[in-house]
């Protein structure tokens, strides 16, 4: 068995894990040279991830297998080992993770690890995909906001919590897990890097403050409508999408939900933390 310690991110979406991950190959050669291995997000998604799905191991895998062997530690950061949020057939978060971590970790033959998880208050993850959404060319039969929807129904019933998801990874697979806050990764950046890759960090990408512009609800209302007009070219309703964008003066930000609701869902994230701090075997970094 490969005797490397592994140490898996492993999302959870819309929680600054991109930045994350552009951090950690900014100091891939530094973190090389202290004997940690990153397989950064486009070698996973390119070597390692087709031979999980389809099983064939080419060259550049063996190779890949090389340096894991070599390296003391080795690090993968990527939110599609938790695989989709949720399932149309299923009501808890990421239905595959199990399954998914599984073969991860049969292919790479992976016998000590430790899993990161990153998490965000629930009322700004389903704005914040929203946003992402209505922002491209995305077709909303085809993107995640139908993923998020379904989130969203789960958030006002109370099902949508990061503990319950915590329990089961941990009866699954009964291996150490740090939980990391969405603000921690954007403010403390190199705390929670030098906690992830085990040595010192470096270089840290500088999180450059943008006020991204949100959207009103009345314009969302009408960017929905407009995405939904198949009678629409695509060219036009980018078009129309970018004058509503312009012309948005609101200063009120869609997040999707009633500030009753959000006072709620920011209740039940802090009393889920509350709860994770009290797991046997879990962190908060």
């Amino acid at each position: 068995m490969n005797t490397s310690k592994f140490r898996i991110h492993i999302g959870c979406h819309k929680t600054a894990t991109t930045f994350f991950q552009n951090c950690l190959s900014l100091n891939e050669t530094s973190l090389l040279s202290k004997g940690v291995l990153y397989i950064n997000r486009d070698t996973y998604r390119t070597i390692v991830r087709p031979v999980l799905n389809f099983g064939s191991a080419g060259v550049e895998f063996l190779e890949l297998k090389e340096k894991i062997d070599a390296a003391e530690v080795v690090l993968i950061s990527d939110e599609s080992i938790s695989g989709r949020p949720l399932d149309i057939f299923e009501k808890e978060l990421y239905p595959n993770l199990e399954c998914k971590l599984t073969r991860l970790l049969e292919v790479l033959n992976i016998a000590e690890f430790e899993l990161f998880l990153s998490v965000r208050k629930y009322s700004s993850i389903y704005g914040s995909t929203y946003s992402q959404v209505l922002r491209g060319g995305s077709d909303l039969r085809n993107s995640a906001v139908f993923a998020f929807n379904e989130v969203r129904e789960n958030l006002i019933e109370h099902e949508y919590i990061y503990s319950r998801l915590i329990n089961r990874i941990r009866e699954r697979f009964d291996v150490p897990v740090n939980v990391i806050k969405f603000e921690d990764i954007t403010n403390r950046t190199n705390v929670c890097l030098e906690k992830f890759a085990s040595v010192a960090v470096d270089r840290v990408l500088e999180k450059t403050p943008r006020r991204t512009k949100g959207f009103s609800p009345k314009a969302v209302r009408r960017i929905l409508a407009i995405k939904q007009a198949d009678w629409l070219s695509f060219k036009l309703k980018m078009a129309l999408i970018e004058i509503l964008i312009a012309t948005d003066f609101n200063n009120e930000k869609f997040t999707g939900f009633d500030a009753t609701e959000i006072e709620r869902l920011d209740e039940l994230y802090q009393a889920d933390l509350s709860e994770i701090s009290q797991m046997v075997g879990v962190s908060i970094i």
